[in-house]
């Protein structure tokens, strides 16, 4: 059929992705383990980043079936 995969994110494409055009994911996998090699904490700081949202500065999220955008309060 030839079809071909967009160089996307997702675990398929990281598989069938050439030396040439290497995932996203797989891009960032290879920066964190980098990273690594300085802090033996990067990954635990990264999941630990996501904790200290404050969703009153963030320009938007979802909760529930709901959409929330901070211009909500400048109504």
């Amino acid at each position: 059929n030839n079809i071909e995969f967009l160089n996307c994110a997702c675990k398929f494409t990281e598989k069938v992705s050439s030396d040439s055009s290497i995932s996203k994911r797989k891009k960032m996998k290879e920066l964190i383990k980098e990273l690594n090699k300085d802090n033996k904490y990067v990954e635990k700081n990264i999941f630990k980043s996501v904790e200290n949202v404050n969703l009153s500065q963030i320009i938007g999220y979802h909760k529930d079936d709901e959409k929330w955008n901070f211009l909500d309060d400048y109504k």
